[in-house]
């Protein structure tokens, strides 16, 4: 069995922070995986993904798949007036991201489980670069993640809630605690050590199910 994360910067490995990934790696054993591949990619959001799937997932023939995009979706990047993806294209390409992996690993007891994660509390902003980021509008799309994973039976990690109650739902203090050099956005090691134990539960969870 082999298990693939999918993601952004917030998922790849990133210098001077230790990822939920690698905090997963540090327990393989009890997951028994051959192979555990870390297919986060910065800047990526649900588009990219579902455009270089077969690349970055369906190749390695995963048991386990984790998606955490959204970040990226929703930003508004300097010049530009919408978000990066819409929500009605987000949810969209959720949901053929999920097909597909579904589709191309056999069916019944042999399908890879999917986990969906929400992404997590951001601190609103607009950045050095000129982007724009904001939890409100973060939380459409941490929605469309909910629905969709009740309507097609992923598992699910709420890391929108997760972090955002770490941070006690304070920009300041996300900025500070949780986030790489206090950027709102990208978790640092401490932020990465929240959601890791929520994670690999649901790892777990998806195994037993499986059998």
């Amino acid at each position: 069995m082999n298990y693939v994360a999918l993601g952004d910067s917030i998922t790849a490995f990133r210098p001077g922070v230790k990822t939920y990934f690698e905090v997963l790696q540090e327990n393989a054993d009890e997951f028994a995986f051959a192979e555990m591949i870390n297919s986060g990619v910065p800047g990526w959001n649900t588009k990219n993904v579902l455009a270089d799937l077969k690349n970055k997932c369906l190749r390695f023939n995963p048991a386990v798949v984790t998606i955490m995009l959204g970040t990226n979706d929703h930003a508004i990047y300097k010049g530009t007036e919408a978000a990066t993806v819409s929500p009605e294209s987000y949810e969209s390409n959720l949901r053929q991201i999920i097909d597909r992996i579904r589709l191309a690993s056999g069916d019944g007891s042999s399908k890879p489980a999917v986990i969906l994660m929400t992404p997590p509390f951001a601190a609103t902003h607009v950045n050095v670069a000129g982007t724009d980021v904001n939890q409100y509008r973060l939380l459409a799309y941490c929605g469309i993640v909910k629905r969709v994973s009740s309507e097609m039976g992923t598992g699910l990690v709420d890391v929108n809630t997760i972090t955002g109650e770490a941070a006690g739902w304070d920009d300041e203090r996300n900025n500070q605690s949780f986030t790489d050099k206090a950027d709102g956005v990208h978790l640092n090691s401490e932020g990465q050590q929240v959601i890791a134990p929520y994670v690999k539960e649901a790892i777990l969870e998806a195994l037993r199910v499986r059998g």
